[in-house]
């Protein structure tokens, strides 16, 4: 089961009265954030209230079925007592469970359904939203980080989580700008009314209601605490030796690794921040922040080159000889390709340094990927390596 635990608890002092009852369209702020969850494929609702409980209760009116509500009597002592709270109230068949704000009334039904679906899929702890490169909310937790979430103290929320565990984070693409607008303040709800009004999309929220750091308490879980781009992908496709060095390499150098391959071992899965094992789903994730290196010499290696070379990704890297990427670069010229779209593979990949072991392998290609990140605009993106 998946349950999402809603943090409604904040003073709402700057609104003049409880958030949660703040009016938008006719309706309670809170009801906007409840709806859209019972419209998704959670099953469980926890709302943890604080601040003015007993009037949000008598005014709002809550759903009997799915929906909880319980009181945090200490949430004057930080963000953290609610999340733990609300952790508490979670009931035993609970696999995994969203950090759902509620002061963001904006994200979609399919955005909490996308977050279920990659978690299954690659069976990862922690799976956020990111919305043009930027972290958003709300964030899944698998339950077994439960106790290391009540254990957070003070004014703190699940970033802790985040930082603490980088390469068990899944970062999923969406497109909806809800995972980064919350209305915190009149001036913020009054941008929002007008925007509704006007019937502009959410996006343009983006602008006005830009992420920030030091959310108060509603912002138990802030993964999008700053506006920073995500950090650049390493893409690697193949099951190789060579691979799983880069992907330690990349780690080290403080790059997001993603691995893709249909025969992908138990050990190149647990060392990627993201799988992919079907390489149809591989598309969407590539960007112009991806570097990428084919390994394989598997059936899916030119599948896997093809997708690379349609895609805006900064680098693209080819571990293999000359002499078995020339019919393949052939085929692909007679499949339209222009001379000038396979130049942007580096054949053989990596810096001339003599390598001849995997190992010694991977590191000129790391270095030829470091190279391009160096070269390029990107580099913040990647602040171990940046100069």
């Amino acid at each position: 089961m998946i349950a999402a635990i809603v943090l409604a608890a904040g003073s709402s002092t700057r609104m003049g009265i409880p958030k949660p009852l703040v009016p938008l369209e006719g309706r309670p702020l809170l009801a906007h954030v409840l709806e859209n969850l019972s419209r998704s494929s959670v099953e469980e609702t926890i709302v943890v209230l604080g601040e003015a409980s007993e009037r949000i209760r008598e005014e709002f009116p809550f759903a009997a079925g799915r929906t909880r509500v319980i009181v945090n009597p200490s949430f004057r002592d930080g963000m953290s007592t609610s999340l733990k709270a609300g952790i508490a109230a979670l009931s035993p068949d609970v696999e995994a469970f969203f950090v759902v704000l509620g002061d963001e009334p904006f994200v979609e039904p399919p955005t909490y359904d996308a977050l279920i679906a990659a978690r299954r899929a690659q069976r990862t702890r922690i799976v956020l939203p990111t919305y043009r490169g930027v972290r958003g909310n709300p964030v899944l937790l698998d339950r077994s980080l439960a106790a290391e979430a009540d254990a957070i103290t003070g004014d703190r929320g699940c970033r802790v989580l985040h930082e603490r565990h980088p390469h068990e984070t899944l970062e999923v693409p969406v497109e909806d700008a809800g995972v980064l607008v919350d209305i915190d303040t009149p001036e913020e709800l009054e941008r929002a009314r007008t925007v509704l009004q006007e019937h502009r999309p959410v996006s343009s929220l983006v602008t006005d209601l830009a992420p920030r750091d030091g959310k108060s308490e509603d912002a138990a879980c802030p993964a999008v605490a700053s506006a920073e781009p995500a950090p650049a992908t390493l893409v690697l496709v193949g099951n190789d030796e060579v691979g799983g060095t880069l992907g330690t390499l990349g780690h080290l150098l403080g790059l997001r690794v993603l691995s893709a391959g249909e025969d992908l071992t138990d050990a190149r899965r647990r060392g990627a921040d993201e799988v992919v094992l079907d390489l149809d789903a591989l598309p969407p994730k590539l960007t112009e922040n991806c570097y990428a290196v084919v390994t394989a010499h598997a059936p899916y290696e030119r599948r896997a080159v093809e997708l690379l070379l349609r895609s805006p990704v900064a680098y693209i890297g080819w571990v293999a000889s000359r002499r078995r990427t020339g019919p393949i670069k052939e085929a692909l010229a007679r499949d339209g390709f222009t001379v000038e779209q396979l130049g942007r593979i580096h054949n053989p990949a990596g810096l001339a340094i003599g390598a001849e072991t995997p190992e010694e392998i991977a590191l000129s290609v790391a270095a030829e990927v470091v190279r391009q990140i160096r070269s390029s605009d990107r580099s913040p993106a990647s602040p171990k390596i940046s100069g």
